[in-house]
């Protein structure tokens, strides 16, 4: 049996604004390789990142779609 998963979120008004996309993808940076969890025009949700970062900070990265 194939399992459906959904490839777009569109949260409700009182969450972001933007439309996430879920796809294969890894990004790299600090020497580290993590699995994207979804993106967006508004940012980038990535795995099993253990160091915080302050809300609305850059980060130097490179994308593999």
């Amino acid at each position: 049996m194939t399992e459906t998963v959904e490839q777009i979120v569109h949260e409700s008004e009182a969450q972001r604004q933007f439309v996430r996309v879920r796809l294969p993808a890894e990004v790299e940076f600090e020497g580290q390789t993590h699995n994207v969890r979804d993106l967006s025009s508004g940012g980038i949700g990535i795995m099993d990142v253990t160091k915080s970062y302050p809300a609305g900070e850059t980060v130097k990265l490179t994308l593999t779609l």
